[in-house]
Protein backbone atom coordinates (compact mmCIF):
# COMPACT_ATOMS: atom_id res chain seq x y z
CA UNK A 1 0.00 0.00 0.00
CA UNK A 2 1.13 3.37 -0.61
CA UNK A 3 1.76 6.59 2.38
CA UNK A 4 -1.38 8.22 0.16
CA UNK A 5 -3.84 5.62 -0.29
CA UNK A 6 -6.77 5.72 1.76
CA UNK A 7 -6.99 3.07 4.39
CA UNK A 8 -10.00 0.40 4.47
CA UNK A 9 -10.52 1.80 7.43
CA UNK A 10 -10.56 5.45 6.46
CA UNK A 11 -13.10 4.11 3.66
CA UNK A 12 -15.25 2.43 6.20
CA UNK A 13 -15.56 5.92 8.56
CA UNK A 14 -16.39 7.80 5.23
CA UNK A 15 -19.24 5.25 4.57
CA UNK A 16 -20.52 5.68 7.50
CA UNK A 17 -20.09 9.19 8.34
CA UNK A 18 -22.24 9.96 4.59
CA UNK A 19 -24.60 7.10 6.56
CA UNK A 20 -25.24 9.37 9.50
CA UNK A 21 -25.75 12.31 7.02
CA UNK A 22 -27.83 11.17 4.65
CA UNK A 23 -30.52 10.00 8.33
CA UNK A 24 -30.28 13.25 9.46
CA UNK A 25 -31.98 14.88 6.19
CA UNK A 26 -34.71 12.06 6.38
CA UNK A 27 -35.11 12.80 9.82
CA UNK A 28 -35.51 16.55 9.35
CA UNK A 29 -37.56 15.98 6.39
CA UNK A 30 -40.32 13.99 8.23
CA UNK A 31 -39.96 15.82 11.03
CA UNK A 32 -41.06 19.16 8.81
CA UNK A 33 -44.12 16.70 6.59
CA UNK A 34 -45.53 15.45 9.98
CA UNK A 35 -45.13 18.79 11.78
CA UNK A 36 -47.17 20.49 8.50
CA UNK A 37 -49.91 17.49 8.06
CA UNK A 38 -50.27 17.90 11.69
CA UNK A 39 -50.99 21.71 12.12
CA UNK A 40 -53.26 21.65 8.99
CA UNK A 41 -55.02 18.59 10.59
CA UNK A 42 -55.69 19.97 13.65
CA UNK A 43 -56.07 23.58 13.10
CA UNK A 44 -59.33 25.18 13.28
CA UNK A 45 -59.29 27.14 9.71
CA UNK A 46 -55.99 28.02 7.93
CA UNK A 47 -56.12 30.68 5.85
CA UNK A 48 -55.90 29.97 1.80
CA UNK A 49 -53.02 32.98 1.92
CA UNK A 50 -51.73 30.73 4.85
CA UNK A 51 -51.46 27.16 3.05
CA UNK A 52 -49.95 28.87 -0.29
CA UNK A 53 -47.19 30.33 1.78
CA UNK A 54 -46.65 26.73 3.74
CA UNK A 55 -46.67 25.43 0.06
CA UNK A 56 -43.93 27.76 -0.80
CA UNK A 57 -42.07 27.53 1.78
CA UNK A 58 -42.18 23.71 1.53
CA UNK A 59 -40.98 23.53 -2.04
CA UNK A 60 -38.41 25.25 -1.40
CA UNK A 61 -37.68 23.29 1.71
CA UNK A 62 -38.11 20.31 -0.29
CA UNK A 63 -35.68 20.85 -3.53
CA UNK A 64 -32.57 22.08 -0.67
CA UNK A 65 -33.02 18.81 1.72
CA UNK A 66 -33.81 16.75 -1.70
CA UNK A 67 -31.09 17.84 -3.54
CA UNK A 68 -28.39 17.96 -0.63
CA UNK A 69 -29.28 14.32 -0.22
CA UNK A 70 -29.10 12.78 -3.33
CA UNK A 71 -25.69 14.68 -3.62
CA UNK A 72 -24.95 13.01 -0.77
CA UNK A 73 -25.98 9.31 -1.90
CA UNK A 74 -23.95 10.04 -4.84
CA UNK A 75 -20.90 10.51 -2.84
CA UNK A 76 -21.99 7.36 -0.55
CA UNK A 77 -22.34 5.02 -4.01
CA UNK A 78 -18.68 6.32 -5.07
CA UNK A 79 -17.66 4.90 -1.25
CA UNK A 80 -19.13 1.79 -1.92
CA UNK A 81 -17.43 1.19 -5.11
CA UNK A 82 -14.12 2.52 -3.61
CA UNK A 83 -14.78 -0.46 -0.42
CA UNK A 84 -15.53 -2.92 -3.29
CA UNK A 85 -12.38 -2.10 -5.26
CA UNK A 86 -10.22 -1.90 -2.12
CA UNK A 87 -11.40 -5.35 -0.45
CA UNK A 88 -10.98 -6.84 -4.22
CA UNK A 89 -7.43 -5.37 -4.21
CA UNK A 90 -6.78 -6.63 -0.35
CA UNK A 91 -8.52 -10.10 0.33
CA UNK A 92 -6.06 -10.81 2.69
CA UNK A 93 -7.38 -8.27 5.21
CA UNK A 94 -9.81 -10.72 6.08
CA UNK A 95 -9.44 -13.59 8.50
CA UNK A 96 -9.91 -16.12 5.18
CA UNK A 97 -8.86 -13.87 2.71
CA UNK A 98 -11.67 -14.70 -0.54
CA UNK A 99 -13.17 -17.26 1.40
CA UNK A 100 -14.13 -15.01 4.43
CA UNK A 101 -18.32 -13.71 4.60
CA UNK A 102 -17.70 -10.15 5.27
CA UNK A 103 -15.20 -10.32 1.77
CA UNK A 104 -17.81 -11.85 -0.43
CA UNK A 105 -20.73 -9.31 0.88
CA UNK A 106 -18.05 -6.14 0.39
CA UNK A 107 -16.63 -6.44 -2.75
CA UNK A 108 -20.27 -6.80 -4.26
CA UNK A 109 -21.15 -3.08 -2.46
CA UNK A 110 -22.68 -1.30 -5.74
CA UNK A 111 -23.79 2.32 -5.51
CA UNK A 112 -27.79 3.13 -3.94
CA UNK A 113 -30.10 3.42 -7.13
CA UNK A 114 -30.07 7.61 -6.82
CA UNK A 115 -32.95 7.61 -9.56
CA UNK A 116 -35.63 5.83 -7.36
CA UNK A 117 -34.84 8.15 -4.64
CA UNK A 118 -35.28 11.08 -7.41
CA UNK A 119 -38.57 9.64 -8.50
CA UNK A 120 -39.29 9.05 -4.62
CA UNK A 121 -38.68 12.74 -3.73
CA UNK A 122 -41.04 13.67 -6.53
CA UNK A 123 -43.73 11.82 -5.39
CA UNK A 124 -43.13 13.24 -2.07
CA UNK A 125 -43.40 16.47 -2.98
CA UNK A 126 -47.04 15.70 -4.80
CA UNK A 127 -48.32 13.97 -2.31
CA UNK A 128 -47.40 17.07 0.32
CA UNK A 129 -48.67 19.36 -2.43
CA UNK A 130 -51.70 17.58 -2.54
CA UNK A 131 -52.10 17.82 1.65
CA UNK A 132 -51.01 21.20 2.05
CA UNK A 133 -54.01 21.80 -0.21
CA UNK A 134 -56.68 19.88 0.70
CA UNK A 135 -56.12 18.80 4.54
CA UNK A 136 -58.26 20.62 7.37
CA UNK A 137 -61.06 23.44 6.91
CA UNK A 138 -60.97 25.59 4.39
CA UNK A 139 -59.04 24.23 2.23
CA UNK A 140 -58.10 25.03 -1.43
CA UNK A 141 -58.39 21.45 -3.09
CA UNK A 142 -61.93 20.02 -2.72
CA UNK A 143 -62.15 16.05 -3.00
CA UNK A 144 -65.87 15.73 -3.64
CA UNK A 145 -65.68 15.91 -7.11
CA UNK A 146 -63.13 12.98 -7.64
CA UNK A 147 -64.75 11.16 -4.71
CA UNK A 148 -67.74 11.23 -6.88
CA UNK A 149 -65.89 10.09 -10.12
CA UNK A 150 -63.90 7.43 -8.68
CA UNK A 151 -65.66 5.56 -5.20
CA UNK A 152 -69.91 6.72 -6.57
CA UNK A 153 -68.95 6.52 -10.21
CA UNK A 154 -71.56 9.36 -10.73
CA UNK A 155 -69.87 13.11 -12.74
CA UNK A 156 -70.92 15.95 -11.05
CA UNK A 157 -71.85 19.20 -13.37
Amino acid sequence: MKTNELTFEALINYHKMEGQEEIAYLAIMFTVIIGIIGYLGSAQKVEKSARILILLFYIGFHFAMVSSFLASMKIHGAIHKEIATYVIENPEIFNKGTRSCLYNELKEMKPHNVGRMELAGHLLLVFMILCILSLGSNSILRWTRIENIFIRGKTTK
